[in-house]
């Protein structure tokens, strides 16, 4: 038999993968799709991390550009409004050159972007001051004068340009002034053909502004200056280009008046040129219609003659390939106000975007900021790249010995991918800790993302930390910017209602002189009076809470002291609640301001008021004992300096109480429990304040339902307080016979004044502020026995003229009036040298009569 037919037939061999090449082989697979995931990820990543710093970096410079010029113009715009208002006032000088230049000097050399100033009127006159410096020498319209001196010879800074067509005709009178503008150092005409105040585009958009609001003949009702700001244009004097700020107003005899600044542009592109946003980024200013305001760095702009004529072209023609395509993006940009675009500019990519300066409603101008993709790619660096790239380099590493790999090492590896994936996405708190691996490397890769996850979860913490804070210094930081706003107010506050206090004061105590024999009249009179007095003490209470009230401590006797509030107190309670006193004989004084102190005791009264509705018994004891307590500090006797027991002032009340929260709260400012139009939260801050100052402190016992007991508890002194004098109203005369200037802003105050002092015998004199008063001296031509001035005056305050006349008469002798506190009212002028020589507003006629004849009477050595 064959042997092929006795042997059985093998079976085709079939190559198989065995389970550990398959897992090896997925398990590949699946790191590559991951690696390759990643590498696609991150990619994506830094595209977007790389606009989103783009984007971050222009708009940091368009915002900081924005800042900078909106303070760069407001000087300008606060000097329109203040004009603004004096051409209401009329007080701004339309025909009198030597005048217009003494108004506008002083802004003028505080506004160095500023060029010239111009008044007109609808005739078509104009008044021009102007700097004269080598721009006004080489101008064409002083061709073929030959006798000019050169600029800064004799002093000279400033000349004017006087333009009366109905007076000259075509001839403009010009004058160039000394530095004192005293008198003209040169005088000379120049013909001005055709040319036509009217037709300039300061007066032109003034006056359709002005329209706009009704008729140019219509009565003019604005509270505010419309201001109209131009396009660039060529100045007519200098030929250089600039826009104009202008505006016109109805003076008080109804004449409308057209005051306009020409703003050079060399201010805002010596900003703009060095502004660098990054090594290769720069920034400009467009107007609305593309003409160039503020021009980027660049060395061909340092000339200024380059720079004036690139000024009078649209932005494309810098021939700049970057700001070209900038200027077609903002062109294009359609309704949006703001907005930043990727550009290619011969091959290179930028990243440009434009913000507008709302200069003023209805004219705004246009930042713009372009920044090359390098400088955005530098500031980003690497990005964690390289360190993305190793980690899959390691991985597809690993995938060569993937093979020897088993089941044992399966677990732990998806355990350290999740966690891995957690810590990805910042979740680090808490998760299970990864199975253990016989395999050193798993272990220690473990133990490094758990380092990791702590290491972030420590980081997270400190980020928390750090913003709690922030926000507690923010908060911290509002709260001393309110406490600042009020206390500016503050000051604003007491001048206006001091000097109306002191007019109703005053002419109240003239009146009660015409009603002696009227008792009614005379009980109408004390009751004005009265109420003037509590407006005086509401200003204080502002003072005292903003630290600006002029303190003056005395020893005071509290049982006095507060026997004598109780008797204002009695009718500010309701008349269900019943006010009852206990005193503690023989109390020693206390050192503090007795206006202030009673200030304290109304408004913890008042406080206790409104805590019964329903009525109930407030009670006010004093009495010795008490201890000081200061955060973070043991408690200490405030008695220990003096060996003598502390006097404490109780208010209880047996209202509705307070809570624990509140209780906490209580002495914050601004902090308060009544509703709406009841209560502003200075009250008991206030009281804080003061009883701080003199040293010592305010407790609180309260709960809800039981009552409020505040004591004030303040350091005794081993002294006796001098009981007060009863207030004396003198009659209101004098020695008389000395000339006394009074130099005073409010009319009011001024005829009181007047009135008061000529009363008594004075010969009198006034003026509305310094420099009217300086000017009827020197006319008058020796001194005056006392000057009084107020302090703060337009123009020339109480200081600076004090400072004048001294200088002319050393030994003449002035009083000041002022309703300011000391800070606000001085600054950094000082004090005078004596209290004496300061009379506080509001004051009555006799206590301005007493003042004069002290100071008048004061020996010569003060």
């Amino acid at each position: 038999m064959p042997a092929s037919g006795m042997a059985s037939a093998a079976p085709e061999a079939h190559p198989g993968i065995s389970i550990r090449r398959a897992l090896t082989l997925s398990f590949s697979a699946v790191i590559v799709l991951l690696a390759a995931s990643l590498i696609v990820l991150a990619l994506l990543e830094r595209r977007q991390a790389r606009t989103d710093l783009a984007n971050a970096v222009l708009q940091r410079a368009l915002a900081r550009t924005n800042g900078d010029l909106t303070e760069l113009f407001a000087p300008v715009k606060r000097q329109l409004a203040i004009d603004w208002h004096e051409v209401r006032m009329g007080n701004v000088p339309r025909y009198d050159a030597r005048a217009h230049a003494r108004y506008f000097t002083s802004a003028f050399r505080e506004l160095p972007m500023v060029g010239s100033m111009m008044v007109g009127d609808t005739a078509g006159h104009q008044l021009l001051l102007m700097r004269y410096d080598s721009t006004v020498i080489s101008s064409p319209l002083l061709e073929g004068l030959t006798d000019l001196p050169a600029p800064g010879t004799g002093g000279a800074e400033f000349y004017t340009r006087d333009f009366r067509p109905s007076v000259r005709g075509e001839q403009s009178v010009w004058q160039l002034w000394d530095r004192e503008l005293t008198a003209p150092l040169r005088t000379w005409r120049v013909p001005l053909p055709g040319y036509r105040t009217i037709d300039r585009e300061w007066y032109r958009q003034a006056l359709a502004r002005f329209g706009r609001r009704g008729a140019v003949s219509a009565v003019d009702t604005a509270a505010a200056p419309s201001i109209a700001w131009s396009d660039v244009y060529t100045f007519f004097t200098t030929r250089e280009p600039g826009i104009s700020a202008s505006f016109a107003a109805r003076g008080p005899t109804g004449e409308v008046v057209v005051v306009a600044y020409d703003i050079l542009l060399d201010e805002v592109s010596e900003y703009t040129r060095a502004q660098r946003p990054t090594e290769g980024g720069r920034v400009l200013v467009v107007s609305d219609s593309g003409w160039l305001i503020g021009l980027p760095g660049d060395p061909r702009f340092d000339d200024r003659m380059g720079r004036n004529a690139l000024s009078l072209l649209p932005v494309e023609r810098l021939a700049e390939p970057a700001f070209t395509a900038w200027a077609g993006a903002w062109r294009a940009r359609g309704d949006s106000t703001s907005g930043v675009r990727s550009l290619t500019v011969d091959g290179e990519r930028w990243w440009g975007g434009f913000r507008p300066l709302e200069i003023e409603p209805g004219r705004r101008f246009w930042i713009g900021v372009m920044v090359p993709e390098r400088d955005v790619l530098a500031q980003m660096g690497s990005g964690g790249t390289p360190i993305l790239l190793a980690s899959v380099i390691a991985l597809l590493v690993a995938f060569g010995v993937a093979a020897r790999l088993s089941r044992s090492v399966a677990d732990p590896l998806a355990a350290l991918a999740e966690s891995s994936g957690r810590i990805a996405n910042l979740d680090v708190v808490g998760g299970a800790p990864p199975p253990p691996s016989r395999f050193l490397e798993i272990r220690q890769l473990g133990a490094a993302l758990e380092e990791m996850r702590r290491a972030l979860e420590d980081n997270f913490a400190e980020r928390e930390v750090a913003a709690r804070a922030l926000a507690e210094s923010e908060s911290k930081l509002l709260q001393s910017q309110k406490l600042e706003a009020v206390g500016q107010l503050a000051g604003g506050v007491a001048h206006d209602f001091n000097n109306l206090l002191t007019a109703i004061r005053g002419y109240t105590a003239l009146l009660r002189e015409h009603l002696a024999n009227d008792p009614v009249g005379l009980e109408d009179l004390q009751e004005i009076d009265a109420a003037a007095q509590r407006a005086s003490d509401l200003t204080s209470q502002l003072l005292a809470f903003s630290r600006r009230q002029h303190v003056e401590t005395k020893l005071v006797d509290v049982n006095d002291h507060v026997a004598s509030a109780a008797k204002l107190l009695a009718r500010l309670m309701d008349e269900r609640i019943t006010l009852e006193t206990v005193y503690e004989p023989d109390l020693p004084a206390v050192r503090i301001d007795p206006g202030q102190l009673h200030q304290v005791l109304v408004n913890l009264a008042v406080n206790a008021r409104d805590a019964m509705p329903d009525g109930g018994t407030l009670t006010i004891t004093t009495s010795r004992g008490g201890r000081l307590r200061t955060p973070g500090s043991p408690e200490r006797a405030i008695g220990a300096a003096t060996g003598t027991a502390p006097v404490v002032i109780s208010v209880v009340d047996t209202g509705s109480g307070m809570t624990p929260e509140v209780r906490a709260r209580v002495f914050e400012p601004f902090f308060t429990t009544k509703e709406k139009g009841r209560g502003t939260g200075l009250g008991l801050a206030t009281c804080w304040g003061i009883v701080n100052d003199a040293g010592g402190t305010i407790e609180i016992d309260s709960a809800v339902g039981t009552g409020t007991v505040m004591r004030v508890i303040l350091p005794a002194v081993a002294a006796v307080a001098t009981p007060p004098l009863p207030a004396i109203v003198e009659p209101l005369s004098g020695d008389g016979g000395e000339t006394v200037l009074i130099v005073e802003d409010e009319d009011q105050i001024r005829a009181l004044a007047e009135r008061a002092l000529t009363r008594s015998g004075y010969r009198v004199l006034t003026a509305r502020d310094g420099v009217d008063a300086l000017e009827k001296l020197d006319a008058r031509g020796r001194p005056v026995d006392l000057v009084l001035t107020d302090v703060v005056m337009p123009r020339m305050g109480g200081p600076a003229l004090a400072r004048a006349v001294r200088e002319r008469w050393p030994l003449s002798r002035v009083l000041f009036m002022t309703g300011y506190a000391e800070a606000d009212a001085f600054g950094a002028e000082g004090m005078p040298a004596t209290a004496a020589e300061v009379l506080r507003k509001p004051f009555t006629p006799s206590d301005l009569v007493g003042a004069v004849r002290g100071v008048i009477d004061m020996p010569r050595e003060h």
